[in-house]
C-alpha cells in the first residue's frame, strides 16, 4: 500500500499488484482534476492496463510504447477528476515480458535538506587548511561549529579540511601521534582528477583521512552541482507558443576551448556535417553573453550542449543543471551514468548514439515534432532545480551534524586513489 499526500493530506490510497511478472509503477505526481504518471516500460512491448476507482470508470484498457519514444516511459493522462479523494483506490495492472528496476531513486532528487544555521555557542571548529582562493563566501558558521583558516590552531580543531584543488597541500601537518583522536581529516574536491593536484597520491597521504566532501554520491559529505526537488505542484504553461517561439537548433556557451574530454572536436563534427548546427557563445564563441542576455538567448534554441571538460565517474556540472532550468533540452556527454541518476525523457545522451551524424539526425527531427519536443519539456517540469554555493556551503553544516555524533561517523579513507574515481579517455571523437 502507498499513500499519497499533498501538504500532509491523504489523497489517495493506492494497492500496487507487482507479481514477479509485472513492472513497478511509479504514482507520487498524481494530482489534482488532471494527472500525469511516468511508468517504465519495455520499448514495443503490448500492455494492457485497466485503472478502476469507486466511480467504476475505467479510462484506460491498452495501448503500445510508441517506437519513437526513445525514452521508454509511457505517459498516462487521466483527463477526467477523480471523486472520492479519501478512501479512492487504484490498482493498476501492467503485464509484461519482461521485469523492469525498482522505483526511481537518485541521490540528486529528493534527497537534500538545508541545515539551520543559526550559531550556537562555539564547540567545534573546522580548519580549512588551504581554502581555494575563488571560495570566498564559504560559510564560516553552522550549529555549534566554526570555519577557521589559521593554521596555528591545527592541534586544537575538530576538524581539518584539505582540498585537492590547490598546489600548497604539503606534507601532513600532523603526524598519528599529534592528532587528537576525535579530530577528523576530510579531503574536499569539486573538481575531477583531470584538474586536481596530484599530492593526495602521494604515500605521504595514505590512510589518514576519514571523511571525504566531494561531488560524488559516494562521498561523505556529498555536494553535487545541483539537486532537484519533486514538485508538488505542476506548472501551466503553454507548450506549444513555447515550440514556435524556438527558431533555433542547439547552443553551447564555453570558455574552456581544449578539453580531455575532446568535446570541442565532437561539436565540431557536428557543426561539419551540419553547418550551423550548434551555435557557440562564450570565449570560443561568437561572444560571451551577460547572464540576462542569455536567458533571453535560450529561448531561442530547442537544445543546449552541456559536454563536460572531462569524463569521469559521477561527474555532471552545472552545464547541465543550467539547462534544466529552462524551456530547453540539454544534450549530454560525460561520465556520469545519467540513466540512473537523471529520469528518462528529460535530456537527450550522445552516448545513444553511434555516431555525430546520428545525433545530429535525431535532434533535427526532434526540432520538428511538437508533441515529442514538448513532452520532454513537460517531464523536466516536474522537477524543481536547487543550485548554487549554498549547496556547497551546506557542506560545513553536514560536516558540524557529524562533528557531534563523531562516535557513530568513525570512518579511514584506505586508498585515497578511490575518493575521485576515474576517468577515461573519449572514443567518439575520432
Amino acid at each position: 500500500m502507498i499513500v499519497v499526500s499533498f501538504f500532509g493530506i491523504s489523497m489517495y490510497e493506492m494497492d500496487l499488484v507487482n507479481p514477479s511478472n509485472m513492472l513497478p509503477v511509479n504514482l507520487s505526481h498524481l494530482y489534482g482534476p488532471w494527472s500525469t504518471t511516468n511508468m517504465p516500460v519495455v520499448l514495443g512491448v503490448p500492455i494492457t492496463m485497466s485503472i478502476d476507482n469507486y466511480t467504476v470508470r475505467e479510462l484506460l484498457t491498452s495501448t503500445t510504447l510508441a517506437e519513437g519514444n526513445r525514452a521508454g516511459v509511457l505517459t498516462l493522462e487521466m483527463l477526467e477528476q477523480t471523486t472520492g479523494y479519501q478512501n479512492a483506490q487504484l490498482a493498476i495492472r501492467i503485464k509484461t515480458n519482461k521485469k523492469y528496476d525498482k522505483y526511481f531513486k537518485s541521490p540528486y532528487f529528493d534527497n537534500f535538506t538545508l541545515s539551520i544555521v543559526l550559531i550556537q555557542e562555539v564547540k567545534h571548529t573546522i580548519l580549512y587548511w588551504n581554502k581555494p582562493v575563488w571560495l570566498k563566501d564559504l560559510r564560516d558558521k553552522c550549529l555549534n561549529c566554526e570555519v577557521i583558516t589559521d593554521r596555528t590552531k591545527a592541534r586544537d580543531a575538530s576538524a581539518i579540511v584539505f582540498s585537492g584543488m590547490t598546489d600548497d597541500l604539503g606534507k601532513p601537518p600532523l603526524s598519528p601521534e599529534e592528532r587528537k583522536p576525535n579530530q577528523a581529516w576530510i579531503f574536499s574536491s569539486t573538481e575531477t582528477p583531470r584538474h586536481m593536484f596530484q599530492e593526495y597520491l602521494s604515500p605521504d597521504w595514505q590512510g589518514i583521512f576519514n571523511w571525504t566532501w566531494t561531488y560524488r554520491p559516494t562521498a561523505t559529505i556529498f555536494v553535487p552541482y545541483g539537486i532537484f526537488l519533486t514538485k508538488l505542484i505542476i506548472p501551466q504553461k503553454n507548450y506549444t507558443d513555447i515550440f514556435n517561439r524556438k527558431s533555433k537548433l542547439a547552443m553551447w556557451v564555453v570558455s574552456h576551448c581544449k578539453t580531455d574530454s575532446k568535446r570541442e572536436i565532437y561539436v565540431e563534427k557536428m557543426n561539419k556535417y551540419k553547418n550551423g548546427t550548434v551555435d557557440i557563445f562564450g570565449g570560443c564563441g561568437k561572444y560571451k553573453p551577460t547572464w540576462e542576455e542569455l536567458v533571453k538567448i535560450i529561448t531561442n534554441y530547442k537544445f543546449y550542449i552541456a559536454f563536460e571538460n572531462s569524463i569521469c565517474i559521477d561527474y555532471f556540472t552545472e552545464k547541465f543543471f543550467l539547462a534544466f532550468a529552462y524551456d530547453i533540452i540539454p544534450v549530454v556527454r560525460g561520465g556520469a551514468d545519467y540513466a540512473r541518476n537523471v529520469p528518462d525523457g528529460t535530456y537527450v545522451d550522445t552516448q545513444d548514439f553511434e555516431s555525430t551524424e546520428e545525433l545530429v539526425d535525431y535532434l533535427i527531427q526532434l526540432a520538428s515534432d511538437e508533441n515529442k519536443y514538448t513532452e520532454i519539456l513537460r517531464r523536466k517540469d516536474r522537477y524543481k532545480l536547487y543550485a548554487g554555493s549554498h549547496l556547497f556551503d551546506e557542506g560545513v553544516c553536514r560536516i558540524c551534524k557529524k562533528l557531534n555524533d563523531i562516535d557513530r561517523h568513525r570512518a579511514n579513507v584506505l586508498n585515497n586513489s578511490e575518493i575521485m574515481g576515474n576517468c577515461r579517455s573519449p572514443t567518439d571523437e575520432q
